[in-house]
């Protein structure tokens, strides 16, 4: 016999009818909060995973099985943020893929400036030591902007 908190399918695979609704809206309402924290930086191979961990969490189970919104509703936008943000955090995977997300974006942003720079201006910033200190500024205000 296999334990439910530790196997996720095998607990979801016996929900009922009422309960399957609920984890159906519950997990809409988490790929939403998920789409408006992460945007396209979590790959979609963790979907799934994520929607384990979202099934395993003590209160988001509790509101699939009693339906009872006290700890967590799902539409109550700032407390799905929250808890996506928690589940998120919480998965090594997904932590990992954020890095590599941020990154590569954080390298393609250092590239955009680079090559906007003429060959003269780049190596006068370089010369005069204000190269790096001007590409960081520039991919902070990138990725702020995507933030704002």
């Amino acid at each position: 016999m296999t334990d439910p908190i530790l196997d996720g399918y095998n607990t979801l695979d016996n929900l009922t009818q009422n309960e399957t609704k609920r984890f159906e809206a519950l997990k809409v309402a988490f790929h939403i909060a998920k789409a408006e924290l992460y945007g396209s930086q979590l790959n979609a191979i963790m979907d799934a995973p994520l929607e384990i961990d979202l099934a395993k969490d003590a209160r988001a189970f509790n509101h699939i099985v009693t339906g009872d919104q006290t700890e967590i509703n799902p539409d109550d936008r700032e407390g799905m943020r929250a808890l996506t943000r928690e589940i998120v955090q919480s998965n090594e995977l997904a932590v990992r893929n954020l890095e590599f997300a941020s990154a590569s974006r954080r390298q393609a942003l250092k590239d955009e400036y680079l090559s906007s720079l003429s060959p003269f201006q780049r190596i006068a910033f370089f010369r005069d030591g204000s190269l790096e200190t001007r590409v960081e500024e520039y991919v902070i205000n990138r990725l702020d902007e995507r933030l704002g």
